[in-house]
């Protein structure tokens, strides 16, 4: 075998390999006999038609199969032998096979580029000093408050701000679009709030249950539905229900039906404790970002695409997610998930070269994750995920995420190593 390496760029790379043509011709001949043995061709018995018109008929065929079992065990040979880590799939193309003749063909990958780290010790960075008011307390509280509210049918009385009103809507843009008219029956809308466009709410006011009323409302160019934004669009609803939230006190029953709490003075205090946690995980992150910005402004070096696109691909996977989880329907939402991926693009490079510095630092400092620590992180996992240790060690085998964990782990101890070496104040002082 001859494999030629031909360096595009600091990541890109191309073998252009070449398997003897005895080697081919011996899986030519292979697969020609297995197909020999069951193909049917009028004329001949099962396993008795002439080789050459095997391969006459089925030259698709076999050529496929060698393909099949040469490029990729060739391409891995290629590899040690010029020992190389692809980070991305390769792409197989220029291929040329032909009874008799070598195989020929070009295999393009990327790597990741050579970096050397420098002048990571002695960073300097600032760590903010956190605490939790009674005033933010009180605020999660009626966050927890909202949650255990529940809508109550009102009687003898019109819609006001506040309320929730169920609809049935016939929606008609003006001029039609292609999809015509849009009904939604039973459509449920908090009238007065952030999330309902005013002009709406105000067409709602005042209307009583079975109701029905017909408007028109012209939608700013600037508004962030990008399916409204600018269109004239004609409204005909039916006023089917009318609610209101009725919160549940804030007392101590409300705390002990929350969970194993006392009173809601033990709930005030956890509502704390897990603030002021949620506040310093927040105060170390920004110092994280504040000292690896420093890195990433001070070191230049091409950031392979395909990482790029790797981390692009989970940003929107999330933003789904998110979608799914609020119950939204991806194929009707109109949402531009190209446009979202170029918004994204500068973050996600960014994000690209923070741990291609910190890993390469970690292989500098000899900073390895052991699997003592990383059967700490699975049972972590599952005390966090009410699951057992089996359970998530299972789950992350199957769905190949255990070596997304330990490059978690190393990420967070190179970072510590990073954080004991700097230089750090904490905000306000001088």
């Amino acid at each position: 075998m001859k494999a030629e390496l031909k360096e595009i760029s600091s990541y890109q790379r191309e073998l252009l390999i070449e398997v003897p043509a005895d080697i081919v011709q011996e899986e030519i001949d292979r697969a020609s006999q297995t197909i020999k043995k069951t193909a049917r061709l009028p004329g001949f018995r099962p396993g008795k038609t002439p080789l050459p018109i095997i391969k006459s008929r089925f030259s698709r065929e076999i050529k496929d199969e060698v393909l099949n079992r040469l490029l990729p065990r060739y391409y891995e040979e290629a590899l040690k032998q010029h020992r190389l880590s692809p980070i991305s799939p390769p792409v197989m193309d220029d291929i040329a096979v032909k009874e008799g003749d070598p195989l020929l063909f070009k295999a393009s990958f990327e790597v990741k580029p050579p970096i050397k780290v420098e002048n990571y010790q002695g960073l300097k960075g600032t760590r903010s000093e956190v605490k939790v008011t009674p005033e933010e307390v009180q605020t999660a509280l009626c966050r927890l408050q909202e949650k255990g509210a529940q809508l109550v049918s009102v009687e003898g009385r019109g819609v006001q701000s506040g309320d929730w009103v169920m609809l049935d809507v016939v929606e008609q843009f003006d001029p039609p679009t292609k999809g015509g008219s849009h009904r939604e029956e039973n459509a449920l809308i908090e009238v007065g709030s952030p999330r309902t466009f005013e002009g709406f709410s105000q067409q709602l006011m005042g209307m009583n249950r079975g109701e029905e009323k017909s408007f028109t409302i012209d939608y700013p160019p600037e508004l962030p539905q990008e399916r409204l934004a600018g269109k004239k669009v004609r409204y005909k609803v039916k006023l089917k229900e009318i609610k209101f939230k009725e919160l549940p006190p804030l007392d101590d029953e409300f705390a002990r039906d929350l969970g194993d709490f006392k009173n809601l003075g033990d709930l005030r205090e956890e509502m704390e404790k897990d603030l002021l946690s949620h506040k310093e995980e927040e105060a170390e992150r920004a110092l994280t970002d504040e000292l690896l910005s420093q890195l990433i402004d001070t070191h230049t070096f091409e950031v392979p695409s395909y990482l790029v696109e790797r981390e692009l691909d989970r940003r929107v996977s999330r933003v789904a997610n998110n979608f799914v989880m609020k119950g939204i329907d991806l194929k009707r939402v109109e949402f531009d998930w190209d446009k979202l991926r170029q918004e994204q693009r500068p973050d996600a490079i960014k994000s690209v070269k923070k741990w291609l510095i910190v890993e390469q630092i970690a292989s500098q400092e000899n900073i390895v994750v052991t699997s003592d620590e990383v059967q700490t992180e699975i049972e972590r996992i599952a005390t966090e995920n009410n699951k057992s240790v089996a359970y998530i060690k299972g789950w992350l085998e199957k769905e190949g995420r255990m070596e997304e964990v330990k490059n978690q782990l190393l990420f967070r101890k190179t970072v510590d190593f990073l954080k004991k070496k700097a230089i750090i104040i904490k905000k306000g002082e001088k």
